[in-house]
């Protein structure tokens, strides 16, 4: 009979000699896959992954495949495709006191680096391609820690649209906006 799973000095088939070096070999093997899951992540090829470490950008990986990292480091991951926002609908009062419910939505991106045609010394030493690296990972640097992350954006997007919006339909008399 095993009580807890640990083998009796009356079984034959398992003694404690074989038993706790199994169990050591699995909780090691256990620890390798673990601090394998925490080191090695996959980059997508529609996304940006930055890598901190302790808040304090570290590596942006820009091309899809494999990264490797310190099981103690974060990753950030930025969708570098075109997103579309939309919050949910606002009443907002026209210029004569009018209640109207308003839809919008927002497609923004992380900014791109400035694409120029590289010259014929720009090809043959790589500085074009360098140079676009260094942009690109300052602008995405520059979104991490100015906003934080894809909500935080899309919030801040919400808060100066609707404003804006607002503004613009507080100064519009409902005749102006609707046509019969």
């Amino acid at each position: 009979m095993h009580f807890l799973g640990l083998p009796h000095a009356h079984d034959s088939d398992v003694s404690p000699r074989r038993f706790w070096p199994r169990v050591a070999c699995l909780a090691v093997l256990l620890l390798v896959a673990w601090l394998a899951s925490r080191a090695v992540f996959f980059v997508d090829e529609t996304e940006y992954v930055y890598v901190t470490q302790f808040g304090e950008p570290l590596k942006l990986y820009t091309e899809a495949g494999l990264g490797l990292k310190w099981p103690y480091q974060s990753l950030w991951r930025f969708d570098r495709r075109l997103q579309l926002y939309e919050p949910p609908a606002r009443e907002m009062l026209t210029q004569d006191k009018e209640n109207l419910n308003f839809e919008w939505y927002v497609c923004w991106r992380i900014a791109r680096p400035s694409v120029s045609l590289p010259t014929a010394d720009a090809t043959t030493s790589g500085e074009n391609t360098d140079g676009q690296d260094t942009e690109r990972q300052d602008t995405v640097r520059r979104f991490l820690q100015s906003v934080g992350g894809i909500q935080a954006a899309e919030s801040r997007l919400e808060e100066r649209i609707q404003a804006a919006l607002a503004a613009e339909v507080g100064r519009t008399r409902l005749a102006q906006l609707v046509s019969l």
